[in-house]
């Protein structure tokens, strides 16, 4: 079913403001072969190297009830030395950038002076932006995996996809794999979240909610908003098929075939519920139902009281049925010609005349039907925002349309494709694809495709840091707060985008991005050059001291030295995580909120220092790493053994657990709520996150 535009009279606007957390990692200039890979310009043989701060901005307020805009609210973070530490993953993830500390000390390491900074054009106050404009969604290949208020997007993996329901911008499907729901476009304020580890036989959408039947004991589930009660399913009751309104959702009892309801019912839609009639089949508009009754194979509709209802033909058999806002078609069984009733607007009631067809699903403003079940769709009534164009030649095993648009799962590949309106990037299915490097904040990412070594973000776009300019292709990414950076192949020139700017001329061959500064390693002489906030001194680099890696923790950076491979750090100091061992050597260093990590050179063991109010110090003893990666609560490791993925820290953030086993990578990024990593040998993205698990 898809949905008519709703007036004001429905639309409800909860406004949730959060604010996050963030996170800074690293990455090391020593390993670079693979950043290279598909550059063919002369130009570009240098070897690069990247380090990412994960930083949250707010994300972005819901308006469950219309698409008004979305708001985000941002600040630099707060931290207070105990266990409650903002930019270190911790619970709150509160980013204000100033010094709360347990021993009363307000002024140390504190962003909150009046004059602004000289070194960065993009940033001069810490006062907290309101940003009013509509935010951009996730990316094409992305989800937002954790379906809480914040916009965090996340690539996955190549997954066949089953069953595909559209809701109001937003677009669900069936992975094969597991028949777990998965969802993606525009993110309401979700009151619940799709069942994580839950098989589903079937999926339906409603205006704003989604519903699916439970595979083991065909138990209806219910997730996203629950305003009206549409999500609460009788918990005692078995359904054979679900059909879900605006704000309504009903059931077909899989015991005897009746229909049972729940939801809203402002508008009269579930009135008049022949709860004594067996149904083969349900279906359902913006605010009423039609069925096919199995006694005589006739449709009956109830609801809302319009030609939707009044009108249903009689002595007509059927042998399928769809609705949408206010008119139904159904499938003659006689002739397999589709015949419509409701109210007529823009052709919708005049599908191909002397047509047969064997599938049929209408929207609002159009209808798609198929001739042969491997013949291509076509649509039909209003082409407002290109619904009616239907890829060339597709093949679908299965099928739906939704509130302006359509998708389709290819019956080659299992992958999800898309066309029509993508207002909330509902179009956008989550179909995965190989990587070089990635660079995971918590509220953004961005990704080098091995493909074309072009860069790929995700996430809040508040500033628009997800969307990077079109002069690739590049040999390195880094991800700030509301900014990335990245180095350009032909030039090694910096380029940033969103809330941020890069020195004109410069070449690097390395980069690191921390909350609000940025630094990298010039080409020439491998020294440390640094922008942005200058607060801490976080961008008072050392002159004259060449270094091997750069990477910047939220208001801290550390290098390795070229001369001897020990780190030195400089800025922001409370917690010890700028006061790097003397004495050490290594391999590679990254860094956290406040805190950095290094793999020791002789052992690969992992050495960290700085805060450790969520155990981000407690690296695993006698474990060799070859990888590693510092988040805000925390670190994980690729060990060498086995290639596998070790965490330790706030176990809400960085759990292991949710990378299987059998999973080898070979890079990996560290988020506030969820983690990446890069897969060996296919390079494929497998992420997990703080509440679903596998689900990416």
């Amino acid at each position: 079913m898809t949905y008519t535009t709703l007036t004001p009279f429905f639309c409800f606007v909860f406004i949730v403001l959060f604010i996050g957390c963030s996170q800074h990692t690293g990455a090391t200039k020593r390993d670079t072969d693979s950043l290279t890979t598909g550059i063919t310009d002369d130009s570009a043989t240098e070897p690069v190297s990247v380090s990412t701060a994960d930083t949250t901005d707010v994300p972005d307020t819901a308006d469950l009830k219309k698409d008004s805009g979305d708001a985000d609210t941002q600040s630099e973070a707060t931290d207070s030395g105990n266990n409650i530490d903002s930019e270190s993953g911790s619970e709150h993830r509160f980013d204000s950038d100033t010094d709360s500390g347990d021993d009363g000390d307000t002024t140390a390491g504190s962003d909150s002076d009046t004059s602004p900074d000289t070194a960065s054009a993009a940033d001069t106050t810490d006062s907290i932006d309101t940003v009013s404009e509509t935010v951009d969604p996730c990316a094409a290949g992305y989800w937002d995996h954790d379906d809480d208020s914040t916009t965090n997007c996340v690539p996955l993996t190549n997954e066949r996809y089953t069953s595909p329901v559209m809701g109001l911008l937003f677009t669900c499907a069936l992975r094969e794999s597991d028949q777990n729901a998965q969802c993606w476009g525009k993110r309401f304020e979700d009151y619940l979240s799709p069942p994580a580890g839950v098989p589903l036989s079937s999926l339906v959408a409603g205006g704003y909610h989604a519903c699916g039947i439970r595979a083991d004991n065909s138990k209806a589930v219910c997730f996203f908003d629950n305003f009206y009660g549409q999500s609460d399913p009788p918990s005692d009751v078995a359904f054979s098929i679900l059909a879900a309104g605006v704000f309504q959702t009903c059931g077909i009892r899989a015991d005897d075939g009746t229909v049972l309801c729940w939801g809203q019912n402002d508008f009269g839609q579930l009135d008049n519920i022949p709860t004594d009639i067996s149904f083969s089949t349900l279906v359902s508009g913006d605010f009423h139902f039609c069925g096919i009754r199995k006694e005589d194979g006739e449709a009956q509709c109830w609801g809302q009281d319009s030609a939707a209802v009044s009108d249903t033909p009689t002595g007509v058999k059927f042998t399928s049925l769809t609705a949408d806002g206010y008119h139904s078609c159904g499938v003659r069984q006689s002739d397999s010609i589709i015949q419509c009733w409701g109210e007529e607007t823009d052709g919708m009631l005049k599908p191909p005349r002397d047509i047969a067809f064997v599938e049929v699903h209408t929207a609002s403003g159009f209808t798609c039907g198929k001739r042969e079940l491997e013949s291509p769709v076509e649509c039909w009534g209003y082409p407002t925002n290109g619904q009616l164009d239907v890829p060339a030649d597709a093949d679908y095993a299965s099928w739906n349309v939704g509130h302006g648009h359509g998708c389709g799962v290819r019956r080659s590949d299992g992958q999800i494709e898309c066309w029509g309106n993508n207002e909330g990037g509902q179009l956008e299915a989550p179909n995965g694809g190989a990587y070089i490097q990635i660079s995971a904040t918590a509220s953004h990412a961005c990704a080098i495709r091995v493909e074309d070594n072009s860069v790929h973000c995700f996430g809040s776009n508040t500033k628009g840091q997800t969307v990077p300019p079109d002069d690739g292709p590049y040999l390195a990414v880094t991800t700030g707060s509301t900014f990335s950076c990245a180095i350009r192949a032909a030039d090694h020139t910096a380029v940033c985008w969103g809330d941020a700017y890069a020195p004109e001329g410069v070449q690097f061959s390395a980069l690191a991005a921390g909350y609000n500064h940025t630094c990298g390693i010039r080409l020439e002489d491998s020294t440390v050059q640094c922008w942005g906030r200058t607060t801490d001194g976080r961008t008072l680099a050392p002159e004259g001291i060449p270094f091997t890696q750069i990477v910047a923790g939220s208001r801290h950076t550390c290098g390795l030295r070229m001369s001897d491979s020990i780190a030195q750090c400089w800025g922001y100091d409370k917690n010890g995580e700028s006061t790097a061992p003397e004495d050490v050597v290594f391999s590679s260093i990254s860094a956290g909120g406040f805190h950095t990590c290094g793999i020791r050179e002789n052992s690969g063991e992992v050495l960290c220092w700085g805060q450790n109010t969520s155990g981000q110090l407690d690296a695993p003893m006698g474990v060799a790493f070859s990888k590693l990666d510092a988040g805000p609560g925390g670190s994980c490791g690729i060990r060498k053994n086995d290639r596998h993925l070790e965490c330790w820290g706030d176990d809400i953030y960085l759990s292991s657990n949710g990378a299987p086993e059998e999973f080898q990578f070979k890079e990996l990024a560290v988020a506030s709520t969820f983690n990446c990593g890069i897969r060996d040998p296919d390079s494929s993205m497998y992420c997990y996150g703080q509440i679903v698990v596998n689900q990416f």
